[in-house]
């Protein structure tokens, strides 16, 4: 059984969809097994819209091509398809309220075009917009036929559970009660004691991780809360802090692998928010990274160990830092 690892670095093509001002990105992961693909969406400082909403177009070299919505606002997630990356896959992200706007776009080879990637999204949506109308129209010609005459076959009394002796019809004092609670509970008055008292959110502060205390300001507080969800919804995970004393790291499961998330501090104060990819050491980084990451050992004293091609995004400014343009695998 042949299986394929891709990723794909998406570029911010249009401006304007930027959270924070700093161009947006975002990165793909493809792993293919048994004619399927696993792909893991990680979207990058895309702000959410109050109209419209986004899009994304795969295209695989295999000829499949994959429609799929996003919403208004654009988190990352994972999603499958019946489709080989062997050959490689492109991703383009676009914006639609009437026509579709490019916004990200990767590859992970050459022979994509984003154009055609949102030629597809338009077809898709002019599509979706004909079947609506369609079905309006249907329901409009065809309204639902009520039976007047149908009546009801079950005596709800003599069911099994039903208490004889308790059956009364609700009394004026049983008005009033229900009022209060609804008043209570509805229109800010205290409520009676009801049951336990409600549980404090998770993402209050005493559930989210102590880094960013000190940020004021900067690309990480527009993040920061996306960030809490993450280390409150996976596990933590401790195997670089002998290499990163300064950071804290959560582990990202998927499929046959995982990747891991954190976020590295200089002085107390969010320096890189950072992406790991477990790897084997070498010389260079994987063909789609290139330029984007470098090789962090999980021991100082073993440099040329296992370890994690690392991508690092200023806490401050949201950009991706680059490096050597090594000649990639």
């Amino acid at each position: 059984m042949d299986y394929i690892k891709k990723f794909i670095v998406l570029k911010e093509i249009a401006r304007g969809f930027s959270a924070t001002g700093q161009p947006a990105n975002g990165l793909i992961r493809a792993e293919g097994y048994e004619k399927k693909t696993h792909t893991g969406i990680s979207l990058i400082n895309l702000a959410g819209v109050s109209e419209g909403e986004y899009y994304a177009a795969f295209f695989f070299a295999d000829g499949n091509r994959y429609f799929l919505p996003l919403g208004a606002v654009a988190r990352s997630r994972e999603e499958d398809f019946p489709a080989q990356c062997k050959n490689g896959l492109a991703c383009l992200i676009a914006y639609a309220k009437d026509k579709p706007v490019p916004v990200l776009f990767g590859s992970s080879r050459n022979g994509f075009a984003a154009e055609d990637l949102l030629e597809y999204i338009d077809e898709k949506l002019t599509e979706t917009a004909t079947a609506e109308t369609a079905a309006e129209t249907a329901e409009e010609v065809a309204p639902p036929v009520y039976d007047d005459l149908a009546v009801a076959t079950e005596n709800y009394y003599l069911r099994e559970d039903a208490d004889m002796a308790e059956l009364a019809i609700k009394g004026e004092e049983d008005e009033q009660n229900v009022s209060e609670q609804v008043v209570g509970a509805d229109a800010g008055g205290e409520k009676k004691d009801v049951g336990k008292e409600e549980e404090p959110s998770l993402h209050d502060d005493a559930a989210n991780f102590t880094f960013g205390k000190s940020c004021e300001s900067g690309y990480y507080l527009k993040v920061k809360e996306e960030l809490d969800r993450l280390f409150t919804d996976y596990p933590e995970e401790d195997c670089l802090k002998g290499t990163l004393p300064e950071s804290r790291w959560v582990k990202i499961d998927y499929g046959s692998g995982y990747y891991l998330v954190g976020v590295a501090e200089e002085k107390g104060k969010p320096k890189y928010i950072c992406y790991g990819l477990p790897a084997k050491y070498s010389s260079t980084p994987p063909a789609e990274l290139a330029g984007h990451c470098t090789f962090i050992p999980l021991s100082i004293f073993e440099m040329k160990g296992d370890g994690f091609w690392m991508l690092f995004q200023d806490a401050e400014t949201g950009e991706c830092l680059r490096f050597g343009e090594e000649k990639a695998t």
